[in-house]
């Protein structure tokens, strides 16, 4: 028996130091990071775990990394944490940390062609072709892309230090290789895409309504099926980043001349993007909007009276967070974040639809994030929302 327990103590304590060791290792990582920055994502890729992000400086950067981080959305902003000049982490809002493979500046994306196999059995292969901005060149590129002859008629990232007959840089997708491109020269200029619906949106109009807002267009006269693609986002979007309507964020798809948006924050812009569609063909051009949502209990069909949504009012000592009462939940669960890492939780009763956060100075230059979500009754459905924002002295 003396034996057996000294084995089991044995097997406990093994767990419990290679528990510390893991988490000695993680605040190692973090502790040894130069800094970190905060990015907008302009663009997501969940299948390859690809992002695109604009950095302080204003520039693009692709960022590749593992399947860690699955928050991601183009709604929040990330954190970088960078090492020496290299990006080695990426943290989302959600408390999420995950492993950067590869990030490297983003000048574009384009179709690789395929690899020109070269004609002397003792050269290996050097030379390629791609597209890019509707232009076919030949590259020659360097070693660093193994999987490069798997990537033919699909797309792949470009890094041009300049412009293309300069050289920079291809990056395949899913952190597969990156190898330079040394060598450019164009070939054929494309003619265009005919696959591009050539119709464009007339009398567009809207309303802002109460946490909605509603669209109007012109139906599109000529022959064909016709759809209406609209797409918002709490940030101005490149358009030029989204190769097709589907990758737009929150894109919804109508057959009618007519649109409303809904569960939209009041009193905060959103940038609205609509397009007409002809079936099988890609959205034409974008036409462009910014509108606010106001109250207004005037408007009829309003949507859901209990919309649920977090509200945040600033104070001279502290955060006052709001939120609408629900008929249908038990509890309110309550979570807080500084800088991605969780601060604290709650459990609130249902008539308890507020919480204030005192301005303690470990927030200040942070972010914060308050996420407040319902603990239904049984068979009601679950809501919940969360709001970030950062703490700045005045």
């Amino acid at each position: 028996m003396f034996i057996a327990l000294t084995t089991t103590i044995m097997k406990i304590s093994s767990k419990i130091i290679i528990s510390l060791f893991i988490l000695l290792t993680a605040f190692s990582a973090n502790a040894n990071a130069d800094y970190s920055e905060k990015a907008q994502v302009i663009k997501t890729d969940k299948e390859s775990n690809d992002l695109i992000v604009k950095r302080a400086d204003g520039k693009k950067w692709l960022i590749q990394h593992n399947r860690s981080c699955t928050s991601i959305s183009t709604e929040f902003p990330v954190t970088l944490i960078v090492t020496g000049d290299k990006i080695t982490e990426l943290k989302v809002d959600f408390n999420e940390i995950c492993k950067v493979y590869n990030a490297a500046p983003y000048t574009g994306e384009g179709t690789f062609i395929g690899v020109n196999k070269s004609d002397n059995a003792i050269v290996a292969d050097h030379e390629a072709e791609i597209i890019w901005n509707n232009k076919k060149y030949l590259i020659d590129y360097g070693k660093g892309c193994p999987y490069l002859y798997d990537y033919a008629g699909k797309t792949v990232y470009y890094n041009f230090s300049t412009t293309p007959d300069k050289g920079g840089q291809m990056i395949l997708p899913g952190a597969k290789g990156q190898c330079p491109i040394t060598f450019t020269k164009v070939l054929e200029v494309l003619p265009g895409d005919t696959s591009v619906t050539t119709a464009d949106l007339t009398g567009i109009q809207y309303q802002a309504q109460n946490n909605q807002v509603y669209f109007y267009w012109d139906k599109i006269s000529a022959e064909g099926k016709w759809l209406y693609a609209i797409s918002y986002s709490k940030y101005k979007l490149d358009l030029d980043m989204f190769k097709s309507w589907k990758e737009m964020p929150n894109v919804k798809v109508t057959k009618l001349n007519s649109y409303t948006v809904r569960n939209l924050a009041n009193a905060k812009p959103y940038y609205f993007y609509i397009a007409a569609l002809e079936q099988g063909k890609e959205a034409g051009a974008w036409s462009q909007a910014t509108v606010t949502p106001v109250a207004d209990e005037g408007i009829k069909n309003n949507p859901d009276p209990e919309k649920f949504e977090v509200l945040m009012q600033e104070k001279t000592d502290s955060f006052r967070l709001y939120w609408p009462q629900r008929s249908d939940a038990r509890r309110y669960y309550i979570r807080f974040y500084v800088d991605a890492k969780l601060d604290f939780f709650k459990i609130l009763k249902p008539e308890q639809t507020e919480l204030v956060i005192p301005k303690d100075p470990k927030y200040l230059n942070k972010g914060l994030r308050l996420e407040v979500k319902t603990m239904p009754f049984p068979n009601k459905p679950t809501f919940s929302d969360g709001i970030y924002w950062e703490y700045k002295a005045k």
